[in-house]
């Protein structure tokens, strides 16, 4: 895709809490809400939430 030309990937440096309805058919956050940085948690450590 032309916007994947433009993608520049880095290394997970900190943690937030999104909430949001549902992940779309191409991976995407539906209605994401950002609700605060994780201080609490490693970026080494999370996993995906379905």
């Amino acid at each position: 895709e032309a916007e994947i030309k433009y993608c520049q990937w880095v290394k997970p440096a900190m943690v937030c809490q999104i909430k949001f309805s549902e992940w779309t058919r191409d991976n995407y956050l539906r209605q994401p809400v950002f609700l605060g940085v994780r201080e609490d948690k490693s970026p080494t450590e999370l996993i995906r939430e379905n």
